[in-house]
């Protein structure tokens, strides 16, 4: 999968090896999984996608709840708050790998100081997914520190396991309705900055000496609106 990649006025953040063109913030090392691999999941039969259905209605967002992840990891614990009214699809499919322990082991594979870190690959090397895809659900909200957005190949529709989390607002709001966003980190926002801050085996890559594991995830509760 293709990387984010910083933005081209950015000086701070390490550039993926296969950033994307200059003009277009998300390509190749725009989204947070390495691109142009043969692992790169294909887009899989109707029938093997993520179903919405059971996911509220958005346009009724005041019957939406808002599911809340848990993780563990090797540098702390972290919540993520899901945001159905958003991203409908990309929050069932987050949930459903959740519940699955597909995360459980998987390791923050990509980090680039300033920009984002990134999980979710099976393989750890951004080369991998769950062995399906879903659409894009590009929405209004921002690419700012503790946003959880979804990584993707150049195709919009690629989504599928690996995630990232932004750092700076500056050096992600290229990836504004490039990238499907659909959560927020709203506890722990101190163990990203820890991960963020593990030394590099590889800085231009963004390889992590020793990356942080996810020990286990889980959904602990959701936040019913008044």
């Amino acid at each position: 999968m293709t990387d984010p990649k910083p933005a081209p006025e950015s000086e701070s953040a390490a550039e993926p090896l296969d950033s994307p063109e200059v003009a277009d913030a998300p390509a190749a090392a725009d989204t947070p999984e390495t691109s142009n691999t043969s692992d790169t999941p294909k887009t899989p039969d109707a029938s093997d996608t993520p179903d919405a259905s059971d996911i509220n209605d958005a346009q009724h967002p005041a019957s939406i709840t808002h599911p809340r992840m848990h993780f563990d990891t090797s540098e702390g614990t972290f919540v993520v708050e899901l945001y159905p009214e958003r991203a409908p699809s990309h929050v069932e499919n987050f949930q459903q790998l959740v519940h699955d322990g597909f995360y459980d082991g998987l390791t923050f594979h990509r980090v680039v100081p300033g920009f984002l870190v990134q999980a979710g690959c099976p393989h750890g090397d951004g080369t991998g997914g769950p062995g399906y895809t879903i659409d894009a659900e590009f929405n209004d909200m921002p690419h700012e520190p503790g946003t959880v957005s979804m990584c993707r190949t150049n195709n919009p529709d690629s989504a599928g396991s690996q995630f990232f989390v932004c750092l700076d607002r500056d050096n992600c709001k290229h990836l504004d309705g490039q990238y499907t966003a659909f959560g927020k980190i709203v506890e722990g926002y101190d163990t990203i900055e820890r991960i963020a801050e593990l030394p590099l085996s590889h800085p231009e890559l963004g390889v992590p000496e020793n990356a942080a594991m996810i020990l286990h995830a889980m959904e602990v509760y959701t936040d019913e609106p008044n």
